[in-house]
């Protein structure tokens, strides 16, 4: 059973019950500018972007030290000798920008991703690798 109307939802039509005939003239609009719930939302993830990038920083600055301590062991268990400040404080520099090398990267590659695996598909392979990359973390402590 195939259903002439489609509701679309207040984001892009308004309300709009959207059938067959009226499609164009509901998704095209009068306006060239888009619904106001559609701007606000636009709005708050856009501005909301930037939060994910503070709360990591916030996250990882007070955690500092610890992680430079970590890194001491690590690197004196596995090379034998201790690293000085500088350069415990240079590594530490290249762990907490990776994130954001990791961002950017992801944020090119996400069109390529989505249009090579669909949407939904694409969502799961970044999750699997998202649990390979904690498993491959928690298994560098040991």
């Amino acid at each position: 059973m195939e259903r002439d109307d489609v509701l679309l939802g207040p984001l892009f039509t308004d309300g709009k019950t959207v059938n067959k005939k009226n499609a164009g003239d509901v998704a095209s609009g009068s306006s060239p500018w888009p619904t106001w719930n559609l701007a606000i939302t636009a709005l708050l993830v856009s501005l909301g972007g930037g939060f994910n990038f503070g709360y990591q920083l916030l996250i990882t600055n007070p955690a500092q030290e610890a992680f430079i301590q970590f890194v001491n062991i690590s690197y004196t268990e596995t090379h034998g000798v201790q690293q000085n400040r500088e350069a415990l404080e240079f590594i530490w520099g290249v762990i907490v920008s990776t994130f954001f090398w990791g961002a950017t990267v992801g944020s090119l590659l996400i069109q390529t991703v989505a249009d090579s695996f669909g949407r939904k598909r694409g969502l799961v392979l970044t999750f699997f690798v998202q649990i390979i990359s904690v498993l491959v973390a928690i298994a560098s402590y040991f």
